[in-house]
């Protein structure tokens, strides 16, 4: 790895900003965020959740990721998150 591609990464990172109308999505928003995430990756979650009503929110998740996808699938299944798009879900 080029000694550049760490601060480039960080800088782009750093420069994501919510839409100005990110309130007024009319998508559902899923947001998960694992137990082991940094306390910025959590906080950002969380900020996201609380600005959209429609956001469903997981945070701090003790499950593993398979076990995750399983969850997904069934809420997706029962029309618990309809507006995400749903193409590779089987």
């Amino acid at each position: 790895m080029k000694p550049d591609i760490p601060v480039r990464v960080l800088e782009e990172n750093m420069s994501v900003e919510k839409p100005k109308d990110f309130r007024e999505a009319n998508g559902t928003i899923l947001v998960t965020v694992g137990e082991r995430e940094k306390a910025v990756m959590k906080k950002s979650a969380k900020d996201i959740i609380e600005t959209n009503s429609k956001s469903i929110g997981v945070i701090n998740l003790k499950l593993g990721m398979e076990l995750l996808w399983q969850c997904l699938k069934s809420l997706i299944k029962h029309g618990y998150m309809k507006g995400i798009y749903q193409k590779n879900i089987k």
